[in-house]
């Protein structure tokens, strides 16, 4: 009977300490996702991220910011070829106008977090955006990469690829950034 009785106390026992340890890591996941949810409102409460002089560079990977602090040259100098006499009737070649945060050209009126899946050094989100500006409501998902890097960045744009013909945010912002380079060869 006290061999049993020991039994069930220490049955008890690891059951507590497995509760606990559940409980503490939901708790854990929880601040992840309340984290990523804080950093992807941060990125899309405006639309066109790109042009929001508000929004911290701190959000983003040091890779995603270098591309877009390239581009951001890459527009100035594009501007810089223009006689200043011309400026204002002509657009530079190399610019962004539009929304390049997400795969609709127009852009985005709303969105929503439609699903997050978080990895040990990477998570995955979905976002499901709307732009319903035009006769015809556009509705379509596309997947952010989020990265640990001295804390919660993002660092990827995946396009929906029926919206676009570009695959993801980078992609986008190394070509443009190279084919500016190779117009001044």
């Amino acid at each position: 009977m006290q061999i049993v009785k020991q039994s069930l106390y220490l049955l008890f026992f690891c059951y507590l300490i497995i509760s606990c340890t559940t409980i503490i890591t939901n708790s854990n996941e929880n601040d992840e996702y309340e984290k990523i949810r804080n950093l992807i409102n941060e990125v899309y409460k405006t639309p066109y991220p790109y042009r929001n002089s508000k929004l911290k560079n701190d959000v983003f990977s040091e890779n995603l910011l270098s591309l877009i602090s390239e581009a951001r040259v890459v527009e100035k100098k594009s501007s810089e070829r223009i006689p200043e006499s011309e400026r204002k009737n002509i657009k530079p070649i190399f610019l962004i106008e539009s929304e390049i945060f997400a795969s609709l050209y127009e852009g985005y009126v709303s969105y929503s977090i439609t699903k997050i899946t978080i990895d040990k050094n990477k998570h995955l989100i979905e976002i499901k955006f709307i732009n319903d500006l035009n006769a015809t409501k556009e509705v379509w998902i596309d997947k952010l990469i989020v990265i640990k890097e001295n804390g919660l960045k993002l660092d990827n744009v995946i396009y929906n690829k029926d919206k676009t013909g570009v695959k993801d945010l980078k992609s986008f912002l190394s070509s443009f950034n190279e084919e500016y380079y190779k117009s001044i060869k």
